[in-house]
């Protein structure tokens, strides 16, 4: 009997055949996203496979470039999902689209409903791209009534989806892309003055963590990734004159410097 990650691989492989191929009739969204879609919690139903199955079809037909994850993250206390959405990050996803399906019967005549609650974000700086809710109508419990009451909910919410993913790429392509920047072992007084330095650069800029340890900022700017951190190294040199650092990782939509010691 074939596991859920692999029977989800076979549904995703043969989802992207059929969508590829109709892709065409619609313009592709102007953002060049790399998406994945998990379930929000580990789950090896057959209606989150159906759903990731339906949601990722009407992401493939509408031309994003739609990544298998590699399967369900184990979503736990340990906090396994958290790091799945970091690994999915560093190797390349733009957007994660998590879902979560819930059945709903009701007490009085049994009839069923199902919904699909969705989220998007960007799993480096935690922007909520989406946020969107498909409900099936309500039917006779029956042979086949749940399976098609899933289809009809990631219908919907897929549709939604796809919309707010395109909003949002407009909103990027005006307002530019959201960046997360780190900055570890910094300096006394180093949140001060990158909060400075950042309102010059950024077109919208936020402290998300001050600490001894790292500095946290969400930048927006239009700038690509290594452009931006070409002017960041003018503007943290002339900051920090005689501070040496490294760049650690120059990822779209993150960046990630630590100061070296005084004397390295």
């Amino acid at each position: 009997m074939k596991s859920a990650r692999t029977t989800l691989v076979i549904l995703l492989s043969l989802a992207g055949g059929s969508a590829a191929a109709r892709a065409g009739e619609r313009t592709p969204p102007p953002c060049h996203w790399n998406v994945t879609v998990i379930p929000a919690a580990a789950a090896k139903s057959s209606n989150s496979l159906m759903a990731a199955l339906k949601l990722t079809g009407i992401l493939l037909q509408d031309g994003w470039d739609v990544a298998e994850s590699g399967g369900f993250p184990q979503a736990g206390p340990s906090g396994a999902q958290d790091e799945e959405s970091a690994a999915l990050a560093m190797a390349g996803v733009d957007v994660i689209v998590s879902f979560a399906v819930k059945t709903t019967v009701a007490p009085d005549d049994g009839g069923l409903s199902v919904a699909l609650q969705i989220k998007a974000y960007n799993p480096r700086t935690g922007e909520t791209l989406a946020d969107v809710t498909g409900t099936s109508p309500r039917r006779a419990r029956g042979p086949g009534a749940e399976n098609r009451a899933v289809d009809d909910a990631a219908a919907r919410a897929g549709t939604r989806l796809r919309d707010a993913l395109r909003a949002a790429c407009q909103v990027t392509r005006k307002q530019g892309a959201l960046y997360r920047l780190i900055f570890r072992n910094p300096p006394a007084g180093a949140d001060i003055k990158i909060d400075r330095l950042l309102r010059k650069i950024c077109r919208k800029t936020s402290m998300r963590k001050s600490t001894r340890s790292q500095v946290v900022f969400n930048c927006r700017s239009r700038e690509e990734s290594i452009e931006l951190r070409v002017i960041l190294d003018k503007e943290l040199q002339a900051a920090f004159p005689g501070r040496k650092y490294e760049w650690r990782a120059v990822l779209r939509n993150m960046l990630a410097a630590t100061f070296l010691p005084r004397g390295r």
